[in-house]
């Protein structure tokens, strides 16, 4: 079972995936100076008279064509779905240098599809693909630096390979390029290009940038703080239907409500977005920043003592903390009703206090293996009965509300450390 953490950005703000027709146009809408439609093809539909002109033009040696052929074969668009026959036609496009076609043929190896499954050859195609000057083939070679045992999790690698595609126009690169100089991840920390690169790709309609962009205007950094500025900014991502940028108007009221022992709370917890599988240390990371602590993820990463891509047993977590100075205690409680009214109240007394607390829940996926993540409570709202989130796998300022309903069916684990004797309800209690 995989560790807390089996997240990334990549697949919870704007996934390149095209594996099923549920994220086909997410994958579609992202794909920035690719093959959208080269051959003129609709996205909704393909036609039987547009594919038979797609196959005659591919056919005749057309490298567009052949692009757009396969990404019809591979997505199942007018043809029945056939991987091998994806990859043949990326290959011949390929011959020809196309740097739209090495893309493809990455995310083919890169997953497996028609071929085995081969990082290596994935991140030589990528390489192809970005040299040609494609931005989605340099936003996926940064990716696979940040992201995947090959590039060794590289921050300053993936960055440079993000500013290339963000030079391109590619707005996801844009996005994550501001996330790295507000984090300092892989480039020194800045905040001023952070907002930059934030309101680039905000401009060009990226939710989670408009999220970001919105959160600096909150917050004053490196801008006038302006609540209005804030404001209008999650409601232009709002208006996109994403149910996180109206929690996010939700807390920018609730932010400056006085606390009321017993009946609301609200702290003012640094926002840290994860990488690669560190949503624990990220969360950690968040409660050290909140108790003065300067270390960042990585920082936390490496005292917890286990290897980048892995998860982070929380009994490291603990002792990583101690370290910087903090004295953090694991709590259980029963994976019952009983146990959830008791988790309820102590972890209400204990944000009473002024301190944060880390989560563990499990999300059940269906047709996968149900995957464990750690997120920050830091507040509750008895007036709505919910419980106030920041989750790590979120760009800023990451902010979720669960209600009754949704705390009872997350919160429980069994994989949060190897000392865990069974299914319960944990939190790591922070000071």
């Amino acid at each position: 079972m995989p560790r807390a953490g089996n997240y990334s950005l990549t697949t919870l703000n704007e996934p390149n995936k095209i594996g099923n027709a549920g994220r086909l146009q997410r994958y579609w809408v992202g794909r920035i100076a690719s093959v959208m439609l080269l051959a003129g093809l609709a996205l909704a539909a393909v036609s039987a008279e547009d594919l038979a002109a797609l196959k005659n033009r591919a056919t005749s040696g057309e490298p567009d064509a052949q692009v757009s052929l396969g990404i019809a074969y591979r997505d199942g668009r007018g043809v029945a779905r056939d991987d091998a026959q994806a990859l043949a036609w990326f290959r011949k496009a390929a011959e020809k240098k196309d740097a739209a076609a090495f893309d493809n043929l990455g995310w083919m190896y890169e997953h497996g599809l028609g071929t085995t499954a081969d990082l290596a050859e994935a991140a030589r195609y990528y390489r192809d693909s970005a040299n040609g000057g494609h931005a989605q083939g340099q936003w996926n070679l940064g990716r696979m630096y940040a992201e995947t045992s090959w590039g060794r999790y590289d921050n300053a690698k993936a960055a440079r390979w993000y500013r290339r595609a963000a030079d391109g126009g590619h707005r996801e690169a844009r996005y994550r390029l501001g996330l790295a100089y507000l984090q300092g991840t892989g480039v020194p920390a800045d905040a001023a290009a952070a907002c930059q690169w934030f309101r680039a790709a905000a401009d060009q309609d990226h939710v989670s940038a408009q999220l970001a962009l919105g959160t600096m205007y909150c917050l004053g950094r490196r801008v006038a703080q302006s609540d209005d500025q804030a404001r209008t900014w999650f409601a232009k991502a709002a208006r996109s239907g994403d149910r996180h940028a109206a929690d996010a108007m939700k807390w920018l009221d609730l932010r400056k409500k006085p606390p009321v022992p017993g009946q609301f709370a609200c702290l003012q917890v640094p926002h840290v977005s994860q990488g690669w599988n560190l949503c624990g240390v990220a969360a950690a990371t968040m409660a050290t920043a909140f108790h003065g602590q300067t270390a960042d993820q990585y920082e936390v990463k490496k005292l917890c003592g286990s290897p980048l891509g892995e998860g982070t047993d929380w009994m490291d977590i603990i002792s990583a903390a101690a370290k910087l100075g903090c004295r953090w205690e694991l709590v259980t409680f029963a994976y019952d009703e009983a146990g959830l009214r008791e988790g309820q109240t102590r972890m209400k007394e204990w944000l009473d206090g002024g301190h944060p607390i880390l989560l563990d829940i499990t999300e059940d996926r269906p047709g996968r293996s149900p995957t464990g993540h750690t997120v920050v409570v830091v507040g509750y709202d008895t007036a709505t009965q919910r419980w106030i989130i920041d989750n790590p796998a979120l760009g800023p300022p990451g902010i979720q509300f669960y209600d009754l309903r949704t705390l009872d069916k997350l919160w429980h684990s069994r994989w949060y450390s190897k000392t865990s004797p069974g299914t319960s309800r944990p939190i790591i209690l922070t000071r």
